[in-house]
């Protein structure tokens, strides 16, 4: 109620904060014998979130090349790694088609695992930092019980192209062994 106290005297108030809907505040300054009433900027917090959209954005779009760039040289380090298994599965008579479908479901298990999992410590990560950081840089204008609102489509545009990103990998390393596969011969002595 009162600003610092300093020494026996209590400096009056000046102001008083309340809470409630816009559209109350004329009716407050009735109560209050007719004193003119300041209400927050309308939306201060969506203008706060709508200025960081556009880094969000760039995270984003940087986050996926990141995960695109790191999911081809997994998809390479595998094909280095088992060129002699597909050497030996292919000298046992399984077919090229087999062999490369069995890598693309390899990938494609492992990319959707991490995928999900991201999804989930992101969403997990954003409920414990976002509403504390949201509150920090609009002091006074969020209540405390401001709930986390996700931007459903924005994250389908950001799901939906590193979907697409990763089938194309996966594309790419079952058309690679299928084109190792079929010019390889078995030999004796292979390795």
């Amino acid at each position: 109620m009162s600003q610092l106290q300093r020494g026996s005297s209590i400096t009056p108030t000046n102001a008083v904060w309340a809470a409630g809907r816009m559209t109350t505040a004329d009716a407050l300054g009735d109560v209050l014998g007719g004193l003119p009433v300041i209400t927050a900027e309308p939306d201060a917090a969506v203008q706060v979130v709508g200025a960081l959209r556009g880094g969000w954005w760039v995270a984003t779009a940087g986050a996926v090349l990141l995960t695109l760039v790191a999911a081809f040289a997994i998809a390479q380090t595998l094909a280095t790694s088992r060129r002699r298994e597909l050497a030996v599965l292919r000298a046992l008579g399984v077919k090229t088609v087999e062999l490369a479908r069995m890598r693309a479901l390899e990938l494609a298990g492992v990319f959707a695992m991490a995928v999900g999992g991201g999804v989930a410590v992101g969403v997990i990560a954003a409920a414990l930092i976002v509403p504390t950081f949201v509150l920090a840089v609009t002091p006074g204008v969020l209540p405390a019980s401001s709930r986390l609102a996700f931007d459903v489509t924005s994250l389908a545009v950001a799901l939906g192209f590193l979907t697409v990103g990763l089938a194309a990998v996966v594309v790419a390393a079952a058309v690679a062994v299928a084109r190792r596969t079929r010019s390889t011969t078995a030999r004796e002595g292979v390795g």
